[in-house]
């Protein structure tokens, strides 16, 4: 268990020592950067949302076989 923390705590330190390349994805970085006419601060904001809402969608069946599995455990206490 201590190790998966020391492990843990060196990549959260990794992703603050290098905090642009970790914004989106490599396609969705590229596709970013080809947009026309956007400023390097819109292609940032524009990285932030695609990996917010990969956060997102990779999130959420978790949430919801979670809360259903909390619903369950309730339901069945004697």
């Amino acid at each position: 268990m201590r190790s998966g923390l020391k492990t843990l705590v060196a990549w959260a330190i990794l992703g603050l020592a290098f905090p642009s390349g970790l914004r989106a994805c490599p396609n969705c970085r590229d596709a970013t950067a080809a947009t026309p006419g956007a400023t390097s601060v819109e292609q940032s904001q524009e990285a932030c949302a695609f990996n917010r809402s990969i956060y997102l969608m990779a999130g959420m069946p978790f949430l919801l076989v979670g809360g259903f599995g909390i619903v369950l455990t309730r339901r069945l206490k004697p």
